[in-house]
């Protein structure tokens, strides 16, 4: 059996579907196959164990309290679930055990009383969990105590949604979600998000790639008359191949001819686009403008615009 946090035992499955995922069709065949949260059967564990106390509270420990000492004294909620349990008759598998296929348990649910019903099941344990404030990731749990009559806790404060048509990676986050919760499940979410994007290399942006990139960007304003001059260019040599009355094309020629003059007259040298990025015209500061400085940003420049061609 798996291990998940603080070495307690959960299910194995991943945080991937729910009980009852929108994405899956409800045919049952498929449903179910996957929770969408990690689960622990909470008589299988204490509260806290002795190595855990000098450490911080986990999602299961956080679970465990919330439910002993909110959710069943609740009377929404345990007037909610006595509704359920005297509507549908249940429990309807007591001798479900903590391994067992949890797709059965659906399955037994819509052979008793047909596939509408399971819907119908779904929004009732769906409006209960909203009722009570529980948060959408105590819906296996509760589906599951209904169902059996065992009691279970999810071992997070929050849920993973994925949907690989959309490409969206959703935490839906609980009314005790914390930042350390996130923090604690990161490397989980992050499997998530390869699952999703799996070609997709994560960029390190630092303070100076920001900086990179809006030297680039005034770089390119910089450059605008030698980047239009080299498109005359290109147009002017296609003119000069093409079959064309002499007088229009002679009068297309002069004028591109006109443009490009025009154009390499306000053309900037890479030194002084140096100059401009930098400021150095402003600049008081003798380092900024010595030699050694300004062919470090020059070097610069150039690694800038051969990352970026």
């Amino acid at each position: 059996m798996a291990k998940g946090p603080k070495g307690y035992p959960v299910h194995s499955t991943g945080l991937n579907r729910s009980l009852y995922s929108n994405q899956t069709n409800l045919s049952l065949k498929s449903c179910h196959k996957k929770f969408i949260l990690k689960i622990v059967n909470i008589n299988r564990l204490n509260f806290v164990k002795k190595e855990d106390t000098k450490k911080e509270v986990s999602g299961v420990q956080k679970n465990l309290y919330l439910y002993y000492n909110e959710y069943i004294r609740n009377r929404d909620f345990q007037l909610g679930y006595q509704l359920m349990k005297r509507k549908w008759d249940l429990p309807i598998d007591l001798g479900y055990k903590y391994s067992d296929n949890k797709s059965s348990l659906i399955k037994k649910f819509e052979d008793k009383y047909g596939l509408k019903a399971v819907y119908e099941f779904k929004n009732e344990v769906e409006n209960l969990i909203k009722i009570c404030d529980m948060g959408i990731h105590w819906i296996d749990c509760v589906a599951i105590k209904l169902l059996t009559g065992k009691t279970f806790v999810p071992v997070t404060t929050f849920s993973i949604t994925t949907n690989k048509g959309q490409k969206t990676v959703s935490l839906n986050l609980g009314p005790h979600t914390t930042r350390r919760d996130l923090e604690s499940n990161w490397i989980e979410i992050e499997k998530k998000q390869k699952e999703i994007w799996p070609e997709i290399k994560k960029r390190k942006i630092s303070k100076k790639s920001l900086e990179d990139t809006s030297l680039f960007i005034k770089d390119i304003k910089l450059r605008r008359p030698k980047i239009e001059r080299k498109s005359r260019e290109s147009i002017l040599k296609q003119i000069l191949e093409l079959d064309m009355y002499p007088e229009e094309k002679e009068e297309a020629i002069q004028n591109l001819q006109e443009m490009i003059i025009e154009l390499k007259k306000k053309e900037l040298r890479d030194s002084e686009i140096v100059t401009k990025l930098w400021d150095l015209d402003n600049s008081d500061d003798f380092t900024n403008i010595s030699k050694k400085e300004d062919k470090r940003r020059m070097d610069r420049l150039r690694q800038i615009r051969k990352r970026r061609k």
